[in-house]
């Protein structure tokens, strides 16, 4: 699978996370609103897992902590 543009994270983009029907690579770029992150993914029990960014406006974020998050997704 390839990475996309920054997906915007509408509603209708979160509904179609959460039923499956929008699927995104680990890592791919997603923004709410302003604010940009990283998208870790979605546990069995439905909860969508991103690392957001320490300043909105960019792709300023710790790669340590994103690193990590992607360590504990793997291990559920």
């Amino acid at each position: 699978m390839r990475y996309r543009k920054t997906i915007e994270m509408t509603t209708e983009n979160i509904v179609a996370l959460e039923n499956g029907t929008l699927v995104l690579q680990c890592g791919q770029w997603v923004r709410f609103g302003s604010t940009l992150s990283r998208y870790v993914g979605r546990t069995s029990a439905g909860s969508l897992w991103m690392v957001h960014s320490s300043n909105p406006q960019k792709t300023d974020f710790n790669t340590l902590k994103f690193k990590r998050m992607v360590e504990r997704y793997k291990n559920l």
